[in-house]
């Protein structure tokens, strides 16, 4: 089994700066049966001419269609397992751990979670592609939100 990570696109060349960078990893290969870790770092670049803290870090996973969360794998623990939201249609699990962390100029932090890879859907030598987002706030009394799919409401 391969793992390639998909970041989200970069902004538009009109568009400011991120002011949240977001990090990923994963093995390189997992033997067949065995689940996947992932590993989702959030930080906030002091190089951002613009960066501010950000608070109630959120991140959001979606995984690919035989790939599901492994329940109470999350790492830190105090992050709890994420809201799951399911495509009825396809089982695509969309993960979102809602309000993680404040980050602080300069500051980096993150989560690990396990995933179980169903043989029959991606078999040995499949490539699981699955992207990832950090979504946060300047104001510390504003929450990322996520519609019923787990897609940011902006």
């Amino acid at each position: 089994m391969l793992f390639r990570s998909v970041l989200p696109a970069a902004p538009a060349a009109a568009a400011p700066a991120p002011a949240v960078a977001l990090q990923k990893s994963a093995p390189a290969s997992v033997l067949a049966g065995s689940p996947i870790s992932f590993t989702l770092t959030g930080s906030n670049p002091s190089d951002n001419t613009g960066a501010a803290p950000e608070y109630n870090a959120s991140f959001r996973d979606v995984l690919p269609v035989g790939v599901s969360y492994r329940a109470g794998s999350t790492s830190p623990a105090d992050a709890g397992d994420p809201t799951i939201y399911t495509d009825a249609s396809t089982g695509q699990q969309t993960l979102v751990w809602s309000d993680v962390v404040d980050l602080q100029k300069g500051a980096s932090a993150g989560l690990t979670f396990s995933a179980d890879v169903d043989d029959a859907v991606l078999p040995v030598g499949s490539t699981v592609d699955n992207t990832a987002s950090l979504y946060a706030s300047t104001s510390p009394r504003s929450v990322p939100k996520f519609d019923t799919t787990g897609a940011p409401v902006r």
